[in-house]
């Protein structure tokens, strides 16, 4: 029997590196700060409408827990769920990424 090697084919290695070529950092500063203000945007509007959590998360289709993920920056947002978020909270998605 053949002794068993760790070492990659040069197909393997040309796999590794193409997938290096395509990654890119999901947890920039400028990432972080933006799904952080957007979180902070639902909450307030959330907050201004007297919606609770449940409320909002049951008509977004979302659970609670998730919207709590959101509003706390720590989710990424679809576009389609942030159009259904939008539309609960009668804002556009330019308001809801509005710098205050």
């Amino acid at each position: 029997m053949p002794p068993k090697t760790t070492k990659q084919s040069n197909t393997q290695a040309r796999r590794t590196e193409a997938r290096r070529a395509f990654l890119f950092d999901h947890h920039s500063d400028q990432g972080y700060q933006l799904y952080r203000h957007f979180g902070k945007r639902i909450r307030v509007r959330r907050n201004e409408l007297g919606l609770t959590q449940d409320s909002l998360a049951e008509q977004a289709s979302i659970s609670r827990g998730y919207l709590s993920q959101i509003e706390g920056g720590q989710r990424q947002v679809s576009l389609h769920l942030a159009l259904r978020l939008s539309a609960v909270l009668q804002l556009s998605i330019d308001e809801l990424l509005e710098v205050e």
